[in-house]
């Protein structure tokens, strides 16, 4: 009848997966794997961020990105490394960055808000220039 230390245990789990979704986690509602939505933009500054094998129920997932200067501007590069199964509903991009940000996808304009910015498939080259 005895628990021990149990609810600390449940804490504890609930804590490291709250830390996880800030990089990724998956929209139960469309099945879709979301990247960064807990990140603030400093963690993409100088060397940037990167994860590598992140488990997900689509295999691991690898992503980095960062913050840099180009031509007077600043852009956000982000990269998306393949999954072993591509979600149903994709990858999206919620990052730190405003939603009137230009996207482009592979080298493709997006016309979409960058609010929420849709991947149909991995790898992918996403660039977003802040306004």
């Amino acid at each position: 009848r005895f628990l021990g230390d149990m609810p600390h245990g449940w804490v504890a789990s609930d804590h490291i997966r709250s830390v996880l979704d800030l990089f990724a986690y998956e929209h139960e509602g469309n099945r879709s794997l979301v990247l960064a939505a807990g990140i603030p933009m400093a963690w993409l500054d100088g060397p940037g961020l990167a994860l590598q094998d992140l488990r997900t129920p689509y295999g691991p997932l690898s992503w980095s990105g960062r913050r840099v200067a180009n031509n007077g501007r600043t852009v956000v590069e982000i990269d998306v490394q393949p999954v072993r199964t591509q979600p149903p509903g994709g990858i999206e991009l919620r990052g730190p960055w405003p939603k009137t940000s230009r996207v482009w996808i592979d080298g493709v304009a997006s016309a979409g808000a960058a609010d929420a910015i849709r991947l149909s498939r991995s790898p992918a080259h996403v660039r977003i220039e802040l306004p």
